[in-house]
């Protein structure tokens, strides 16, 4: 989504102290607030092609955001052998979204408030209507994972034991209405519905050191969920009423992996292999009626291999290879010409890659007092449908190309800065992997682009000061970012930040 800000705020807390000799205990508040216009529609391909930067065509879409979070971290060393972490978190979000309805096909005798682009070319108008679509939301997440740590010998073996769990409550309420103005937060109740999903998990892994070279991490987890959904208002035939409709839904996993590093810190290989899995989730379908739509549960098989080297102080470098085998992955992608991108069933998809990445410290090779850095990774992905009609295509939104570049300088008095460079490639919107953009915008080739960002900051060590100005963007130049949910979004646009920080660390307890 592209959204233009108009108020952020954001506050956070942290204290920490001590609640034995062994113990310590950290608490944590944090608080966001967030009012600014996001739309759900974007240009035509014709009004892209007219005006890159041209603002939002649907300024009465309007999102309001408040989010409160709270967590607790307990950590108890026992011995020097054994320590538990016990981390119990909460939080919850408020959201409101104002959309005005919009049709890319008018209706006879029907008066609209506004039409954007031109109707004499097929599908580059959009006709708003003098109504509006209101989508509350209210998630909340609360749960609680221990983590125990062990070490211990069993003969030549040195083992570091890691066992914890997680249990976790998270729900939410889903609440949609029409109104009769563009600009109303009121309007009619036309869907509602809550869900609440209770899941619990368990873990163990070892890192055994069979050698001073050899250190092999074999773990397995268990995963179990149970969710229960229930629509309390809908449309049913032609009338809106109010229902109750439950359904109650239940997932298990036994999700296996190992992991192996030979050698040294200078020089060492690694491997792995893991299953992931993901439960079904309930997401919002990005329609103009934004409701939500059932995907099913992720699972796949994956494997990665590769070698890190640091020979010599100054230079660092990794390569790795890796391949992801998917009995089912979850995607967006558009469901025909014209339509919007929703999130859909991709079934089985087959990821396989490397990735090399190298980290030289020119002012740590010349001795200089000030640090200089310069960091590069390239990475080649390529992320296929396994079978059905689109056997062999590209996945929506996966380039098979991206790098990334940077230098950092850092100075002893403060004094630093950083230039990034990235550069991503060509990326293909729909299953079918097609080149041509349609009128609408949703379908077509996203083209490769590149992004500069330059940062320079200063801080003051003794009072903890920090000043930081940041050019998002640099270039200033526009690109296609998505065609998602509906039509070209742009992105691109230089943005200058300036940041102030200050720091206070009022030291240890008396």
């Amino acid at each position: 989504f592209r959204d233009v800000a108009f108020s952020t705020t954001d506050a956070f807390g942290k204290v920490t102290f001590e609640t034995s000799s062994r113990g310590e205990l950290t608490l944590k508040l944090g608080f966001h607030d967030e009012d600014n216009v996001s739309d759900a529609v974007g240009l035509t391909r014709e009004m892209y092609r007219a005006n890159p930067r041209r603002s939002t065509v649907a300024p009465n879409d309007r999102m309001f955001l408040r989010r409160y979070d709270v967590s607790l971290t307990h950590e108890h060393r026992f011995s020097s052998e054994t320590k538990l972490k016990t981390l119990a978190y909460a939080y919850m979000l408020t959201r409101t979204w104002r959309r005005q309805d919009w049709t890319r096909t008018p209706a006879p005798g029907e008066e609209y408030e506004r039409i954007v682009g031109r109707i004499e070319l097929p599908s580059d108008a959009i006709y708003f209507k003098n109504t509006n679509t209101v989508l509350d939301r209210t998630y909340y997440t609360a749960g609680v994972e221990p983590r125990l740590e062990h070490r211990f010998r069993t003969g030549s073996l040195q083992h570091t034991l890691d066992v914890g769990g997680r249990f976790l409550t998270e729900g939410a309420t889903y609440a949609q209405g029409t109104g009769t103005n563009p600009t109303t937060y009121a309007g009619s109740r036309d869907y509602a519905e809550h869900h609440v999903a209770i899941a619990g998990a368990a873990y163990v892994h070892d890192r055994i050191a069979v050698r001073p070279d050899l250190l092999i991490v074999p773990g397995v987890r268990f995963e179990a969920a149970h969710y229960t959904r229930t629509v309390d208002r809908t449309r049913v035939g032609s009338a809106i009423q109010d229902v109750n409709l439950r359904g109650d839904q239940g997932t298990t996993a036994v999700i296996p992996g190992i992991g192996m590093v030979y050698g040294s810190r200078k020089l060492n290989f690694f491997g792995g292999e893991h299953i992931g899995w993901a439960p079904p989730r309930l997401t919002n379908a990005i329609s103009p009626r934004g409701e939500p739509a059932q995907t099913s549960s992720e699972f796949s098989t994956n494997f990665e291999a590769g070698v890190r080297t640091a020979l010599v102080p100054w230079l660092r470098a990794e390569g790795t290879g890796f391949l992801s085998i998917y009995k089912n992955q979850v995607i967006s992608s558009p469901t025909g010409a014209g339509q919007a991108q929703e999130t859909v069933d991709a079934g089985p998809t087959r990821i396989a890659g490397a990735e090399a990445a190298a980290l030289f410290g020119l002012g740590k090779l010349l001795r200089w007092s000030t640090a200089v850095d310069v960091g590069a990774r390239y990475t080649y992905s390529r992320a296929t449908f396994a079978s059905g009609a689109f056997r062999g295509n590209l996945l929506p939104y996966a380039p098979l190309h991206s790098v990334n570049a940077n230098i950092d300088v850092e100075h002893e008095s403060g004094i630093g800065g950083q230039v990034a460079w990235a550069w991503i490639g060509e990326q293909f919107s729909d299953q079918a992997n097609t080149l041509e953009a349609d009128a609408t915008g949703n379908i077509g080739l996203i083209p490769s682009r590149q992004i500069v960002d330059v940062t320079a900051h200063y801080k003051h060590k003794p009072t903890g000061l920090s000043v930081r100005l940041s050019v998002k963007n640099a270039l200033d130049d526009v690109y296609i970012w998505a065609r998602r949910p509906n039509g070209i979004f742009a992105s691109g646009f230089r943005q200058i930040i300036l940041v102030v920080r200050w720091e206070y660390d009022a030291g240890p307890p008396s």
